[in-house]
């Protein structure tokens, strides 16, 4: 028991500041791009025909809807990277810049996080697999405890992720050389709402979004607005990077020192 009450703070701790970096903060900068389907790990589902392109105004068409239905899949499996800068109203002056590195398979999740603000420098590790939680901060040890403990927050984070749940939220520009690449290119018409894992209310004010043809998500970038529960106002820009989509990823348990494995319930 004194190792499980001990072990649930820390990890709400964790949760917490990786609600405000997965789109509650936003981002700006990061690296690789994607390619590949949705289908649940460890499979190959196979590409659909890349639908016409829809007239570069008016909001939705079949790019919009391809994109919803992919970061829509119950069996998201993607690399993800995301760069992050806010100010709030509590601090305007302090910048904080939040980074993210991770895999996501399904329900469980491999992360690092890293903080960064004046005087601040924080590093911490997050892994959810099967039915336990883990989490240590940079020169400790893992702690762990049960996904239970922290399911209903994960599950928040993981639909944060999915950005764009309306498809007539975003209009089709067009196709366009974005890095070296061809994509497609999409952006928002209308503020697109999200709830901050924080809790609180929040809306991307402008989002512009790269996607391969058959909807894949490669790069999703934003200016965003957010107020917590306490009426905290954060604003901020957000950049998420998907590599990896759709490919096999497993996600495995790091290994525990005997003192610091999980007591339970």
């Amino acid at each position: 028991m004194m190792v499980r009450m001990a072990i649930r703070p820390r990890l709400a701790w964790l949760l917490l500041l990786l609600g405000a970096t997965l789109l509650a903060c936003g981002g700006a900068t990061a690296s690789p791009s994607a390619s590949g389907p949705s289908p649940a790990a460890g499979t190959e589902a196979p590409r659909s025909e890349p639908p016409p392109p829809p007239p570069a105004t008016g909001a939705g068409g079949p790019y919009a809807e391809a994109l919803v239905a992919a970061l829509g899949s119950e069996d998201l499996v993607t690399h993800i990277e995301q760069s992050a800068t806010v100010t709030t109203s509590v601090a305007p002056d302090t910048l904080i810049t939040a980074t993210l590195v991770g895999d996501i398979s399904g329900d469980d999740v491999a992360m690092l996080i890293e903080l960064t603000a004046p005087g601040i420098q924080q590093a911490t590790d997050l892994v959810v697999v099967g039915d336990t939680a883990y989490t240590r901060q940079e020169g400790e040890a893992w702690i762990s405890a049960p996904r239970a403990a922290v399911a209903d927050s994960v599950a928040g984070l993981l639909d944060n992720l999915r950005v764009v749940e309306d498809p007539n939220h975003l209009r089709y520009v067009g196709l366009e050389d974005f890095e070296g690449r061809q994509l497609h290119h999409l952006v928002a018409v209308t503020e697109v709402p999200y709830t901050p894992s924080t809790g609180g209310t929040g809306h991307f004010e402008t989002l512009d979004v790269w996607i391969e043809d058959d909807g894949t998500p490669v790069t999703l970038r934003g200016d965003f607005t957010a107020v917590d529960g306490a009426g905290n106002r954060g604003e901020g820009t957000s950049e998420m990077r998907f590599s990896r989509f759709g490919e096999p990823v497993e996600i495995k348990a790091p290994e525990l020192e005997e003192s610091a494995a999980p007591s339970g319930g």
